[in-house]
C-alpha cells in the first residue's frame, strides 16, 4: 500500500492536486484529484484497499462506519516530510472521504 500511495502522491504534485476523493460503496471504488483544471481520475483496482491504510495511517476506527472521522499523519518521500489529513462520512451504502495533502 505503501507504493500505491506514493503513487498517488507523485500524481497528485504532476497535477497541482491538494485534495484527493474517495468513494467507495458496494458497486464501485473510486478516487479523484481535484487539481486547478477539475477532477482527475486516479485508476487501481486497489482503491478500497487503499482507503482503510489511509484510515489506519490516520488512526481511525476501522470498524466505525457511523460517525465521521477525521486524523492526520505525516510520510516521508524524496526526503521530504508531507502532512496529510484524512476525513471520512459514511452512509448506510457510500463512504465518501477526502485526503488533503496539507504542503
Amino acid at each position: 500500500m505503501e507504493q500505491l500511495l506514493f503513487k498517488l502522491i507523485l500524481e497528485s504534485k504532476k497535477h497541482q492536486a491538494t485534495d484527493i476523493h474517495f468513494t467507495i460503496n458496494d458497486q464501485e471504488s473510486s478516487c479523484e484529484l481535484r487539481s486547478i483544471r477539475g477532477f482527475v481520475k486516479f485508476e487501481s483496482d486497489k482503491i478500497s484497499s487503499l482507503f482503510q491504510y489511509l484510515k489506519y495511517c490516520s488512526d481511525m476506527d476501522l470498524g466505525n462506519h457511523v460517525v465521521p472521522q477525521s486524523g492526520t499523519f505525516q510520510k516521508i518521500y524524496d526526503d521530504e516530510i508531507h502532512y496529510f489529513r484524512f476525513s471520512c462520512i459514511s452512509t448506510m451504502k457510500t463512504q465518501t472521504d477526502v485526503l488533503r495533502i496539507l504542503n
